[in-house]
């Protein structure tokens, strides 16, 4: 097999895997504490329980942050400045509207879904436009 070839699987195993610890903000959560719970173990400093739960506290000041940033990009769009692509954008408002941190019981399950329908449709045509069906077809 050559060289090539390999680093795609390579890739794709590995864009695979990325997506698939977006599958909700405690993975992501968990992920990153056991994460730095093992950086940390190299280092002979042992943590029990999860290091960034106080961050718990914070969500509102990061989701804000989030959002803010989303109007800025949504700024640099409508200027049509260039520098921030469309599929980019409405993967961003996804990732927001599923954060939202105000939300109670019936409305944060809708939210959630909302929101990752909308990063998952930017993901999709991100897809189609790379390995779009006619570049599938025409792969001769």
């Amino acid at each position: 097999m050559n060289q090539k070839s390999e680093n795609k699987k390579l890739r794709h195993a590995s864009i695979a895997s990325s997506a698939a610890t977006f599958v909700s903000a405690h993975t992501v959560c968990h992920s990153l504490c056991t994460a730095a719970i093992a950086f940390l173990a190299v280092f002979g400093i042992i943590i029990v329980g999860m290091p960034l739960a106080f961050l718990q506290e914070y969500n509102i000041y990061f989701w804000s942050m989030a959002a803010i940033t989303l109007i800025i990009m949504l700024a640099m769009v409508l200027k049509s400045w260039g520098c921030v692509s469309n599929k980019t954008l409405i993967f961003n408002f996804g990732l927001v509207v599923a954060g939202f941190p105000f939300a109670t019981y019936p409305l944060d399950n809708f939210l959630l879904l909302a929101g990752g329908l909308t990063a998952l449709t930017a993901v999709g045509w991100f897809a189609y436009e790379k390995f779009g069906v006619e570049k599938i077809w025409n792969k001769n």
